[in-house]
């Protein structure tokens, strides 16, 4: 995971190496995404909203720009700036391979650790109070009696098969030409708002369904 200060001091030049591809992709992203998740982007990369949308809408992305994203969002690096038509799963390793190949030099000051790291001066969290709650976890997956935040999902079909019926040809024609990648993009960020919205989880959970059904 990449420090703010190092990704604050990448360059402002384009890394894009296809406009179109940059400009589809990083609105697929943006476009969708919660407040607190877009604002975590810009506090990350110290940007204005205005250096994103104006990204997506010339399709010319900063080392910056993409850095934030990828690292936020969870998506390709490589894919973002176009470099790329297949999406890899996202880790620190391919993000830091992407500086590489820009010739950055991304050594300890660059980078932090996800977790487990207590800060100087603190004590560390003793071990046997997280021991608890997995244990309570495992009995709770065993018992029959469901616990309030899993409670069942309730979606109203009636509403989503109305919104459905009332496409016009020309709305639907846009929907099956959307690619495999962009679908793939908005199932990403979907996954991100549901962290946010009962009702994006909702949908979320019917998205699942249809595609296991």
């Amino acid at each position: 995971m990449l420090k703010a200060e190092f990704i604050q001091a990448l360059k402002q030049v384009n890394v894009s190496e296809n406009a179109e591809k940059t400009k589809e992709r990083l609105r697929a992203i943006w476009s969708p995404l919660p407040k607190p998740k877009r604002e975590e982007i810009l506090e990350l990369a110290d940007l204005t909203k205005f250096a994103i949308e104006r990204a997506y809408k010339t399709g010319k992305a900063s080392t910056k720009i993409i850095v934030a994203v990828s690292q936020v969002v969870g998506v390709d690096p490589y894919y973002l700036a176009g470099k790329s038509d297949e999406q890899r799963p996202f880790d620190d390793a391919l993000l830091v391979q992407f500086l590489t190949d820009l010739k950055y030099n991304v050594g300890n000051s660059g980078t932090t650790k996800r977790r487990n790291s207590a800060p100087k001066g603190r004590i560390k969290t003793a071990p046997t109070p997280t021991k608890a709650p997995m244990q309570k976890s495992a009995t709770d997956t065993q018992g029959a009696i469901p616990s309030p935040a899993t409670s069942p999902i309730t979606l109203d079909l009636s509403a989503i098969a109305n919104e459905f019926s009332k496409l016009d040809k020309k709305s639907l024609e846009k929907i099956n030409e959307l690619t495999e990648d962009s679908l793939i993009l908005m199932l990403k960020c979907i996954t991100v708002q549901a962290e946010f919205s009962e009702s994006k989880k909702n949908r979320l959970a019917l998205i699942k369904y249809l595609l296991l059904a």
